[in-house]
């Protein structure tokens, strides 16, 4: 009796060349519909990394044009001495004065010198500049606002505190735009210091001036005081006139003593001489004079010595104002020299030159820390959906 096979125990069997053939070139169903299903499938990681990074290549790799940068380094000093220079304090006050260079190339003055001396809306806005970094940039504003942010993007300004210089760093599209943006911001700071030393020599010298000018009215005004004494008084100098009256009387009792002499010499030598009669009336009337001379003291004598007083007072504030006014003249030249002392000066340390190749953008520099940067954002997306969903189905 014949067993009856079951369908499932037989072998079908296929031809081993057409197997060989398709092993050797496979089949793939590239179809849209597996390409959406595929997308889908990894919608997250085309969401927050492929596409991110693919147009990070394009915008840093493609899109955006050359910058050129032009650097220059310089020192603030002031017009001192060396040893004071060397000194800590001129080391703090050239650490004040240098950030307050640093902070005129980032203001507003600058960018308006920088509009009257170079243009600089035009050398922002060159054919060959891209639409994201171009003055107005795509979808930009055109104002003066939006041209003062948009110029903060092309300078930078350090200050190395160890060896105090100061390094500008300005970027334009064309090198030598880069250079006459430097020379032209190094232009506004000279005539910014120019200013600020005018402005130090200013207010130096003007106390020692207000000095001057009051210890000249106050000298003016002892010299008009005492010439009104003078024109009142009708003297020159009481104390003076009051010698000349002594003098005379002086010399007229020095006479009448020489007179006497001779009377006593001819009274011995021959009594009865006629000239003793006349030399006595010589003698009383250097006598009378006398008598007359010390009369006129006495009678203005108080008169004389309030009238000395007052000269003497008079004389002793000309004086006193005289010697101020020399001491404030003194001060002002003491103050003019520190005043020169304490000019600014820019010392250049390194020049700005044309740059041979463009600085930025640092494409590959960029687009790596792209990359990276979207990696680490779709890593931590992923674990919180992964974890979201174990949670989910707990």
């Amino acid at each position: 009796m014949a067993q009856k096979l079951d369908q499932s125990d037989y072998i079908e069997l296929v031809p081993l060349r057409r197997n060989i053939e398709e092993a050797r070139h496979p089949q793939t169903n590239w179809s849209w519909t597996a390409i959406l299903a595929m997308v889908r499938r990894n919608m997250l990681f085309m969401l927050l990394f492929v596409l991110p990074v693919v147009t990070s290549v394009i915008y840093f790799g493609l899109l955006l044009s050359p910058r050129y940068a032009s650097e220059i380094q310089f020192t603030v000093r002031k017009a001192s001495t060396q040893a004071e220079q060397m000194s800590q304090v001129v080391d703090t006050t050239g650490h004040r004065e240098a950030n307050f260079v640093l902070a005129y190339v980032k203001s507003r003055d600058a960018l308006e010198y920088l509009e009257r001396e170079v243009d600089i809306r035009t050398l922002l806005s060159r054919p060959e500049a891209d639409l994201f970094w171009r003055f107005p940039p795509l979808l930009g504003r055109s104002s003066s606002e939006a041209l003062y942010e948009h110029y903060l993007s092309f300078v930078d300004a350090q200050y190395d505190e160890r060896t105090s210089i100061s390094t500008w760093e300005v970027q334009a599209f064309r090198p030598e735009d880069a250079v006459t943006i430097t020379n032209s911001l190094l232009n506004g700071a000279e005539k910014l210091i120019n200013e600020f030393n005018e402005q130090v020599r200013f207010d130096i010298l003007r106390a020692s001036q207000l000095e001057i000018a009051l210890a000249r009215r106050q000298s003016e005004k002892a010299l008009g005081e005492l010439t009104k004494y003078r024109i009142k008084s009708g003297t020159v100098d009481p104390s003076a006139n009051s010698e000349v009256i002594l003098k005379t009387i002086a010399e007229l009792a020095q006479m009448r003593t020489s007179l006497q002499t001779e009377l006593i010499e001819r009274l011995s030598a021959s009594p009865n001489s006629p000239q003793i009669e006349d030399l006595r009336k010589r003698i009383a009337a250097l006598e009378d004079q006398i008598a007359t001379e010390r009369s006129q003291i006495g009678n203005v004598g108080e008169a004389l010595a309030e009238q000395i007083a007052e000269f003497e007072r008079l004389t002793l504030e000309r004086e006193f104002s005289n010697h101020a006014l020399a001491s404030a003249y003194a001060s002002l030249e003491a103050a003019r020299r520190d005043a020169q002392g304490e000019r600014l000066y820019i010392q250049l340390v390194a020049s700005p030159r044309e740059a041979d190749y463009p600085k930025y953008p640092r494409r590959l520099l960029s687009i790596f820390l792209a990359t990276a940067g979207f990696l680490a954002i779709y890593w931590i997306a992923h674990s919180l959906v992964r974890n979201f969903w174990e949670h989910a189905k707990n």
